[in-house]
C-alpha cells in the first residue's frame, strides 16, 4: 500500500484489518493454550496418571482452548475504529484509533 501508493490496496487493508488482527490474536492464544495442554498431557502420560483421559478427549481439549481464546481475544475486534484522517487524501485518508468501547469500564480494566 505505501510502496505503490495504491488507494485500492489501502481500501482493502482498512476493510479487513480489524477482523484479521482479531483472528490472528485468537489463533496465537489458541496455540499457546494448546502448548500448555500438550505439556500437561505429556506430564500425565509420563507420571501414568489417568493416561487414557487425555488421549480420548483431545478434541474436547482443542475445542475448549479455542473457545477460551475467542472469549479472551474476540473483543479485540471492537477495540479499534477505522475513521477518516483529517486533512489527508489518498492512502493516508483513513486511520485506526482506539474505540470508545475499549476505553470504557469494565472492559478497560478486564481486558487491557
Amino acid at each position: 500500500m505505501d510502496y505503490f501508493a495504491s488507494e485500492l490496496l489501502a481500501a482493502a487493508w482498512w476493510s479487513y484489518m480489524r477482523i484479521m488482527i482479531t483472528i490472528s490474536h485468537v489463533f496465537i492464544s489458541t496455540s499457546a493454550f494448546l502448548i500448555c495442554a500438550a505439556a500437561f498431557e505429556r506430564y500425565i502420560t509420563i507420571s501414568k496418571i489417568a493416561c487414557q483421559f487425555a488421549r480420548h478427549h483431545r478434541l474436547i481439549i482443542i475445542g475448549a482452548c479455542t473457545v477460551i481464546a475467542v472469549i479472551a481475544k474476540g473483543p479485540m475486534y471492537f477495540e479499534v475504529e477505522v475513521v477518516p484522517n483529517a486533512n489527508c487524501t489518498g492512502v493516508t485518508s483513513l486511520t485506526a484509533i482506539p474505540s470508545e468501547f475499549s476505553e470504557s469500564e469494565p472492559y478497560k480494566t478486564m481486558y487491557k
